[in-house]
């Protein structure tokens, strides 16, 4: 017998269910706004995201904001909220994403009413926007702070000084009521420290509870020389330096090839945050390697391509990065030829190099950029570099990690994402003997040629770094 059943289109659909989720606070008198007032409600089945919007209009026709509440979270906060006023809030889910999103209509509208005014001074501070803790700027002036409305507010003041802990040599700007301040010219290659508080009917809030953000000016322009060897093309004798196959069989793209590089979305390891949240890419991203840089042999001549990033001392976040030509002898070049000559907000700043197939390594000690010429020699075993065994060592000269074929910043040898089973399906997966020629993150001593077995094969160095013995070791990298 033949049975027949159906779905309903609220279940094929994930439609959250549909009853009344209860809404805090409900009803409610004498609510204080300051500096906020959290929405909460029970979770809805179902439900992917929230929408809730709150007003002062019991229709919802005029002066509505609107928030978005994504994931599992079931509160968020209203904020710039007055005292003495009556606000009305509702609630919808949502389920299904994209296309198949239904509308669904709001639930029930709840309503609480503000204190007639203050009952206290401000006992929290307003939230900093900009400039953005541990941020540089582009140009020392002129500067203007900013901050978020803080609920009930009359006014607000803002303190700046080169002083960290704003004890001295502080400026002060005059109570206002807008939600920025143009504070004018900063000095250049300079830090500052900045906090801002709020005002109500009954006074200011302290500054002790007022966080303290830190900004660094542009600097003066500063050479930069760099230096580095890669373990892969690494040879000791007669002295130690690398090889250039990938040149000389002419496998060196002209075009950098970090960020054109294939990589699942939102997941190259080269397009940096600036620091704290704006993507970028190298300031000469793209860039095309210029003839007679290509065509010098010797010591020299082009090994690859690598990057360099700037970051901030204490937070270790990249703010700027650069595609640099690396050499036999370990020099590095910009691509039209030349050292770094940089002016940017760059005081406090750590330095790494980057590699496609080689793990990175970043500078232990942050310098400042104040014009004085600077040079980093990753080669040196003097020099100090973040973090435990950071680079292999050769004939007394540091090197890169080499084998991370997968650009994920672990050099395996088994197991899951392993960079050996990478070598392997490069030459087709089947036969071992089998070789495949070109520029390749596979090829790891950097020869022109990926070898899974035999004489220079690169299987063979992968299982070298991680211990040579024990097939489920692994290296990191030790870049923070």
């Amino acid at each position: 017998m033949i049975r027949s059943f159906s779905i309903l289109a609220s279940v094929i659909l994930g439609s959250p269910y549909t009853g009344q989720a209860a809404q805090t606070p409900c009803s409610v008198s004498n609510v204080d706004p300051a500096p906020y007032v959290t929405l909460s409600w029970d979770a809805v089945g179902g439900a992917l995201t929230y929408t809730v919007e709150y007003t002062t209009d019991a229709g919802f026709l005029n002066n509505i904001l609107q928030v978005g509440v994504t994931g599992l979270a079931t509160q968020t906060q209203a904020t710039s909220l007055q005292y003495g006023t009556t606000y009305y809030w509702r609630l919808r889910s949502n389920s299904a994403p994209s296309w198949q999103t239904p509308v669904y209509t709001y639930g029930s509208i709840c309503t609480f009413s503000t204190t007639a005014a203050a009952t206290q001074p401000p006992q929290f501070a307003p939230q900093q926007s900009s400039p953005r803790n541990n941020s540089g700027m582009s140009s020392p002036y002129p500067l203007t702070f900013y901050w978020q409305s803080y609920g009930g507010a009359t006014g607000y003041e803002v303190q700046w000084s080169t002083n960290p802990t704003l004890s001295s040599n502080v400026l002060t700007s005059p109570v206002v009521t807008t939600t920025s301040w143009l504070a004018g010219a900063m000095t250049q290659a300079t830090t500052y420290y900045w906090r801002v508080r709020a005002y109500n009917s009954l006074g200011a809030g302290s500054w002790a509870n007022s966080p303290i953000w830190r900004f660094d000016t542009e600097s003066v322009a500063t050479p930069i020389t760099f230096k580095a060897f890669l373990q892969g093309p690494l040879v000791t004798t007669p002295s130690v330096s690398m090889t250039d196959g990938l040149r000389s069989g002419g496998y060196i793209p002209t075009t950098e090839p970090y960020f054109s590089m294939f990589f699942p979305p939102n997941q190259n390891p080269y397009l940096i945050s600036n620091y704290p949240s704006i993507t970028m890419v190298a300031s000469n991203a793209l860039s095309v390697v210029s003839t007679s840089v290509l065509a010098a042999t010797g010591a020299q001549a082009v090994v690859d391509w690598v990057v360099v990033e700037a970051r901030h001392g204490s937070a270790n976040i990249p703010m700027k990065s650069w595609v640099m030509l690396l050499r036999k002898d370990g020099s590095m070049v910009l691509p039209e030829g030349g050292t770094l000559n940089e002016q940017m907000p760059m005081k406090n700043m750590k330095f790494a190099i980057r590699h496609r197939n080689h793990l990175g390594a970043m500078t232990a000690n942050a310098v400042d950029m104040v014009g004085t010429a600077l040079t980093f020699d990753f080669t040196a075993t003097s020099t100090v570099l973040h973090g435990t065994n950071p680079t292999y060592i050769a004939a007394g000269k540091r090197a890169l990690w080499a084998g991370d074929c997968n650009g994920n910043g672990t050099v395996a040898y088994s197991g899951a994402e392993n960079d050996r089973d990478k070598v392997l399906s490069a030459i087709g997966g089947i036969v071992p003997t089998n070789f495949v020629d070109g520029y390749r993150t596979e090829d790891v001593n950097m020869n022109g040629r990926t070898l899974y077995t035999g004489s220079a094969n690169d299987r063979d160095l992968i299982l070298s770094v991680i211990g040579g013995i024990v097939p489920t070791n692994t290296k990191t990298h030790q870049l923070p």
